[in-house]
């Protein structure tokens, strides 16, 4: 069986999983789940994970709308995901990128986050880094979604970012990737600039984050919109 990883930039290494933002200022490790997949942070003690913002601003824009999702884009190498090899994914502008085709409309995939996990209604199969209703910054032409395909094989790195986005209440701006790595299945998650109100800060954990793979199989939780126990 193959592991995949995560890491919080701030950075979170995930082995796979879903945390809440006041959760990471104290808990740094967990695991393993069901499938033995673990998560660390950076602020871990005693570890050498570094945060490594990777800009991917050279790379595509995706000149998303207001609410928007992609269509299929090109990983650039298989990405093995609870034991399935993808070449494609599809990004939403609220901070999650699928393996599968958005089935839903853009809106009800962003408001989908107030479900709550576990939960088996879509979408699934999806890595969320900051599943929530945010948007592109109306007051920042360069807002948007950008992804690139950065190094060399065997070992190339998937950047997707979200850049300077705001809440849909028009407050606070957000940057965050999520980072797919070739050969070792690695997921980290990074967080750069995070401004805003107090209510939309790390501590009163606006953005619900984790993994969730097509059958919903439970797993442990390292950040999300509140603790719970998670889907991958």
């Amino acid at each position: 069986m193959q592991t995949n990883k995560f890491i919080h930039q701030f950075c979170l290494l995930l082995f796979f999983v879903s945390l809440s933002w006041a959760q990471l200022g104290t808990d740094t490790t967990g695991g393993p789940d069901t499938y033995g997949h673990y998560w660390i942070t950076s602020n871990a003690i005693g570890e050498t994970i570094e945060f490594d913002w990777l800009d991917a601003r050279s790379g595509i824009r995706a000149n998303f709308a207001e609410d928007d999702t992609s269509g299929a884009i090109n990983i650039g190498f298989p990405f093995n995901f609870y034991g399935t090899d993808y070449t494609q994914i599809y990004i939403s502008t609220g901070g999650v990128i699928s393996f599968d085709p958005f089935t839903q409309t853009p809106d009800v995939v962003e408001s989908a986050n107030n479900n709550g996990v576990p939960n088996v209604a879509l979408p699934n199969n999806i890595i969320a880094a900051g599943w929530n209703n945010i948007r592109p910054d109306t007051n920042n032409v360069d807002s948007d979604v950008y992804y690139q395909l950065m190094g060399s094989a065997p070992y190339r790195k998937f950047v997707i970012q979200w850049y300077y986005f705001e809440h849909d209440d028009d407050v606070a701006n957000f940057n965050f990737q999520i980072v797919l790595y070739e050969t070792t299945n690695l997921i980290i998650y990074n967080y750069g600039i995070q401004s805003g109100p107090s209510q939309y800060d790390s501590s009163q954990r606006l953005i619900q984050t984790g993994t969730f793979n097509t059958q919903c199989d439970p797993i442990l939780s390292p950040f999300s919109g509140r603790p719970f126990l998670g889907y991958l």
